[in-house]
């Protein structure tokens, strides 16, 4: 250790110091050029002299600084509750009172690997997760929302502690640096004072350093997906439903207009011309090749529906990861503003998101007599750079409309997405699991229509006590196998089961493994993407993630198999 040559005499060290602090954490927060007073001031600890103990250990590398970094083994298995018995604790010699930032230079191999439990001095620890990726890179060390922190610390020595939260995660230095030429705090106890300041100020000297500029680039590149699903053509070719019982969990809570309608027993097409409508029975063309935001085969879309259209800050900010998925509930007067403006903001954050719509009536809707209102929300989610999935009337089992008249307004939706060339959207009919059980006495057949949808939706619950898991219930197998004798894949835009003990997690877990098998299982149709109902509200509620099962939920977010649009 001490012929390893200082931080100043190390080029590539500082270089990559000023990358961390540039921000190398998801929403690159930069800082300005004259925050750092000295950087000779860094200070770097190498992560083999801490004091460390339990299931860390060290691992020789000739990626690390000196050659070595340690680790948690991989598989040791992870701490879903903070625990100091795998700890690397490091005593900090700070040399005079200031404010303060600390970063780490990490490697998180997978997405299962990619995060330490934080503490400083006697304050609470916290959860710190950084990017996934194959190299040791610098990260600052920020909070559980991904804020980079300022410290307010006093002259000596400070105990920072590193504890094990999963098996995998590796830790090459600490670095603490001095913020700026700032007034001395009045208080140095290691308290967090707040956050680092936004600049774009580019720091341009870090071209001289060679290798760099291909690190700084992909440090302000965004983060790193498993998979790009973009925008793709149209494929061919849908439920609350909570136990095998057959009652009902309504999810949303828009309005509708109450389609007191006739049934429509033909399917029509209307146009318009010079102010006179005319209806004829053309078919619809096949539907062919991949639709927007198809994932790839063994991935799925993990996301939820939260509490009224509520943020997903509830899961990002605890696990650090993207809501793969968003599902939100909007009245048709929300149509044009309010759902494009949440599903635009949802796909910049990296989310895929699910709109349902409550439309007014389904007669006048497929009669043509809609068709501008139509036309402007299609205008406006096709507008959005990135695919959003789109249902018209969720759960259609619950209104009084017949089967036929949701056909054929759905029918109606799709000739006016072939007729404005839509590319981004998906369209998905959601029923209920219990229709696709004969003992429900409906036909799920009926619900259907050749050439109108992408894929089929359906909402699963299971309100039973014991619970059990959710795909081992008939309603479900049954889905399965339905959707893959109509040739398309299966969604769900609902799910739910009780319980926040260990028992619980252990069948989300469950669940999320035969979801992400279900492209290989030959139990029917794959699944590409479920919503957790994430609310309190509903039949049987509440629906609510608590305890464990919240944990867990939110832990296989950061899954190598849950698919991202970017």
């Amino acid at each position: 250790m001490n012929s390893q040559p200082s931080a100043m005499e190390r080029p590539w060290l500082l270089a990559s110091l000023i990358v961390v602090l540039m921000g190398v954490v998801a929403g690159i927060v930069f800082l300005q050029v004259s925050a750092v007073a000295d950087v000779s001031e860094t200070l770097v600890f190498e992560a083999e002299d801490s004091q460390f103990s339990g299931d860390f250990s060290i691992r020789l590398s000739r990626d690390a600084s000196n050659s070595q970094y340690v680790y948690s083994p991989e598989r040791s298995g992870k701490n879903k509750v903070f625990s100091n018995a795998d700890a690397a604790l490091f005593c900090l010699e700070v040399p005079d009172d200031g404010l303060y930032q600390l970063a780490a230079r990490v490697r998180g191999p997978n997405r299962l690997s990619n995060s330490f439990y934080i503490r400083l001095n006697d304050h609470a620890h916290w959860t710190w997760r950084f990017r996934q990726g194959k190299e040791f890179r610098y990260a600052q060390i920020t909070d559980a929302n991904r804020e980079p922190l300022i410290w307010s610390l006093g002259a000596g020595q400070h105990q920072l502690g590193i504890f094990k939260k999963e098996s995998g995660a590796q830790l090459d230095t600490i670095v603490i640096f001095p913020v700026g030429n700032s007034p001395k705090p009045e208080a140095c106890d290691g308290t967090q004072i707040g956050r680092s300041t936004s600049s774009t100020t580019p720091l341009s000297y870090l071209t001289t350093v060679p290798g760099l500029d291909d690190e700084l680039a992909e440090a302000q590149g965004g983060t790193n997906a498993d998979k790009d699903a973009g925008k793709g053509k149209n494929r061919q070719s849908g439920s609350n439903e909570d136990s095998e019982g057959g009652t009902t969990t309504t999810g949303g809570g828009t309005e509708s207009t109450d389609p007191s309608q006739t049934s429509t027993t033909v399917q029509q097409q209307t146009t318009s011309t010079a102010g006179q409508t005319t209806t004829t029975n053309t078919p619809l063309p096949p539907i062919s090749g991949s639709y927007p935001g198809e994932p790839a085969s063994g991935t799925i879309y993990w996301g939820a529906s939260i509490e009224g259209n509520g943020s997903p800050s509830r899961h990002e900010g605890p696990s650090g990861e993207v809501l793969a998925l968003r599902r939100t509930f909007w009245a048709w007067s929300q149509r044009t503003g309010s759902m494009v403006d949440v599903a635009r903001g949802d796909v910049a954050s990296g989310r895929l998101p699910w709109v349902s719509v409550k439309p007014p009536s389904w007669v006048d809707m497929a009669a043509g007599k809609h068709d501008a209102e139509i036309d402007a929300m299609l205008r406006g989610l096709d507008a959005i750079n990135g695919p959003v999935w789109l249902t018209i009337n969720h759960e259609p089992e619950n209104d009084s409309g017949s089967a036929s008249d949701h056909v054929a307004m759905n029918k109606r939706v799709r000739q006016r997405m072939n007729a404005l060339g839509t590319d981004n959207i998906a369209l998905a009919p959601i029923l209920m699991s219990w229709t696709f059980n004969p003992k429900s006495g409906r036909s799920v057949d009926s619900y259907w229509g050749p050439n109108i949808y992408d894929f089929v939706g359906t909402d699963h619950y299971n309100r039973d006590n014991p619970p059990r898991n959710l795909e081992s219930m008939d309603s479900w197998k049954l889905a399965r196998s339905w959707a893959k004798s109509k040739g398309v894949d299966l969604a769900v835009g609902e799910w739910g089961m009780k319980g926040s003990n260990q028992a619980a997690a252990d069948r989300i877990r469950d669940w999320f493994n035969h979801l992400v098998g279900s492209s290989s299982d030959g139990g029917g149709a794959r699944v590409i993407g479920v919503s957790v109902y994430d609310n309190e509200g509903g039949s049987y509620g509440p629906w609510t993630l608590e305890g464990l099962a919240l944990e867990e939920f939110q832990e296989l977010m950061g899954h190598p198999k849950v698919a991202h649009i970017r």
